[in-house]
């Protein structure tokens, strides 16, 4: 079996884990090759020959080593998360809840190399982003969330010992800043052609995952997952009473009923798009995206095969 390993280089714990990934494999005396992630080159430079990736970082390395990837022609390998980054959510949606977790799992994987390891495809989301005056980016992949309005906001406004000290607890101080703000008008398409729908709507946020659920019992998405073959879209669109309406929208995080409160819209989609006069921020995967005019998502699903516990499997939706 060949290993090849990426890691981002930023975090201690990550670079802990890479010395413990390259000890697993010697001791099953196992060729390995290690490349960092770079600000040139966020991806690392995967090797599409590998049998294995080992992605060690969190959910922006591995969705710039999941894009590169699905790119490479021939590829026929799968990934193994090692989560050692902010929140770790597309970890967390298939099972490997820990950074300890994702080395549990690459031991046993190496200790039985001749058994086929518990292997799932899960989907991958692709984002273009329109900004002011028409220019249009490339497509940019997603594994877990893109989203449009205050949300990007408040990673802007998120401290970084806030993400240091709480995880993903951390990005609810960046939260708690634009929780008042005005909603802001934009049209949300679904669809594409003659069965494209489209709604005018004043959002605080509209967010589209490839996952359920965030760290403490937070469900996001109930319409989510890392393999539901489309994307669970999410309206935010608090009432003018914005304390009991937070209230409800926090109630339905922890304890369900999405469907029953009216400042949440959930629809699933293969394709959508959000458009918006003024240009708004934008995230992918947690991570700033600057100011767009347009935000268009796709799901490519099934596109990445993922190495996962085999109890996981009780727990995706």
């Amino acid at each position: 079996m060949s290993v090849d390993v990426i890691v981002n280089p930023v975090h201690p714990k990550g670079l802990h884990a890479c010395e413990r990934v390259q000890a697993l494999c010697a001791h099953r005396g196992l060729p390995v090759r290690v490349r960092p992630t770079s600000i040139a080159r966020p991806h690392g430079v995967p090797d599409p020959e590998a049998a294995l990736t080992v992605v060690i970082g969190g959910d922006g390395t591995l969705r710039e080593v999941a894009g590169a990837l699905v790119g490479a022609p021939g590829w026929r390998g799968a990934l193994l998360p090692v989560p050692t980054g902010t929140a770790d959510l597309f970890a967390l949606n298939v099972g490997i809840r820990r950074t300890a977790d994702g080395l549990r799992l690459l031991d046993d994987v190496l200790r039985d190399a001749d058994a086929a390891p518990c292997v799932i495809r899960c989907d991958l989301g692709w984002a273009s982003l329109e900004r002011a005056g028409g220019g249009a980016s490339a497509e940019q992949p997603f594994l877990v969330t893109a989203g449009i309005g205050h949300s990007g906001g408040a990673l802007l406004r998120t401290p970084g010992w806030a993400k240091d000290a709480g995880g993903a607890a951390g990005y609810g101080i960046g939260a708690l800043t634009r929780l008042a703000a005005r909603p802001l008008p934009v049209t949300v398409s679904a669809g594409e052609g003659t069965d494209r729908t489209d709604r005018d709507l004043g959002v605080w946020a509209v967010e589209f995952g490839n996952i359920s659920r965030i760290p403490y019992g937070i469900t996001v998405f109930p319409h989510g997952g890392p393999q539901t073959g489309a994307l669970a879209g999410l309206t935010v669109a608090p009432g003018p009473r914005t304390v009991p309406s937070w209230g409800r929208i926090f109630h339905a995080g922890f304890f369900g009923g999405h469907e029953r409160v009216d400042d949440l819209g959930l629809l699933s989609v293969t394709s959508a798009s959000v458009r918006s006069v003024r240009p708004l921020p934008v995230h992918l995967d947690g991570e700033a995206a600057g100011l767009v005019t347009t935000l268009r998502v796709r799901i490519a699903p099934g596109a990445i095969p993922v190495v996962v516990p085999d109890q996981s499997l009780h727990d995706l939706s």
